[in-house]
């Protein structure tokens, strides 16, 4: 990338209780410099490729896993095809240690070889027992944690509902982020149609085409940078627009998505149904619903309900599993 971004700040050797006061309070990015150096699966990539293999290989449960391939001339990119009504790349079930060796060995002008990826694979499920052994003592302990593989490849900044800690375990990972207001400016795709669930931007990032996309030079304005090395990780605050590239020809990460908060439903969706019940609303209706949600929901100038007692403030009360429950099930019969 050839534009100006600001560096992502650095934090050091944060207990939990200083990453939820100083880090997650403040719903910034942060990188987390030799955050996981100690592990033994990062002490396993510095001995040998091999060995690192070996390593994860102890813990394989033998289930395959679902592996992206792009032919080589999309660079490594992962994304829609050019009229967007389909994607690039193609789906098969790999053996994921089995897979990594051919990656590992094939020579690198094969360019009948394609780019490899391979998203969000479950530890719990593929590599039972690894977490327990490379702890990560900042998020929750029912966290789960993903393993993330690919060549050289590029995936476009989008969002996550969550709050997200990537740890790099081989390769080198360059993050780029955008504060959320940035939205406006990153051009984005189909909300219905999307390589994994969540929008992307449809800018190509290593290469912006400022001519299609103008506003994007305002978002590069706002971007965040950084290059993390392995046992390098990187805190993402959800809903923060990050695009992830993977720099070397192998490249392997860790992460962990939490919530914070109880939640009875995803917000996400939430704004997938404003879409069909608001967006289309006369002007003068979609304001006065914008005022019903800052008062209700964003609560900008005070809390909502206030002036009620606790045991009558609904779904503004402090929520419960119970009141989960009733809450899904009360918008389940309404949208029937």
């Amino acid at each position: 990338m050839d534009w100006e971004f600001k560096e992502i700040v650095e934090a050091h050797q944060l207990t939990k209780a200083g990453f939820e006061k100083e880090v997650l309070d403040g719903a910034k990015p942060v990188t987390l410099r030799g955050f996981a150096s100690k592990w033994p699966l990062i002490k396993s990539q510095q001995t040998s490729p091999e060995a690192l293999i070996g390593y994860l290989d102890t813990f394989y449960s033998q289930k395959p896993v679902v592996t992206w391939l792009a032919p080589r001339e999309e660079q490594g990119r992962f994304f829609y095809n050019k009229d967007l009504s389909g994607f690039n790349f193609s789906r098969k079930q790999s053996h994921l240690t089995e897979c990594l060796k051919a990656v590992m060995s094939v020579d690198k002008g094969n360019v009948n070889f394609p780019d490899v990826y391979i998203g969000a694979s479950a530890l719990s499920e593929f590599l039972p027992g690894l977490k327990e052994q490379n702890p990560n003592p900042l998020v929750p302990e029912n966290c789960d944690a993903n393993l993330w593989v690919s060549t050289r490849s590029l995936v476009a900044p989008h969002i996550d509902m969550s709050d997200n800690i990537a740890v790099v375990v081989s390769g080198r990972r360059r993050f780029t982020l955008f504060p959320p207001e940035q939205v406006v400016n990153l051009y984005l795709g189909p909300l219905d149609f999307t390589p994994a669930g969540q929008p992307l931007s449809l800018v190509d990032i290593r290469n912006p085409d400022l001519e299609r996309f103008p506003r994007f030079a305002e978002a590069q304005k706002h971007s965040q940078s950084v290059v993390l090395e392995p046992g390098d990780a990187i805190y993402i605050p959800s809903t923060w627009w990050h695009g992830v590239e993977a720099l070397d020809d192998i490249n392997l990460l860790i992460n962990y998505w939490w919530n914070s908060a109880r939640q009875a439903a995803s917000p996400y969706q939430t704004l997938i149904h404003a879409l069909v019940s608001i967006a289309q609303l006369p002007a003068a209706q979609r304001k006065n619903w914008q005022e019903l949600f800052n008062a209700l929901v964003f609560q900008l100038e005070r809390p909502a309900m206030e002036h009620l007692p606790e045991e009558k403030r609904g779904p503004h009360r402090q929520l419960s599993p119970e009141m989960a429950q009733r809450i899904k099930a009360y918008l389940k019969k309404s949208l029937i």
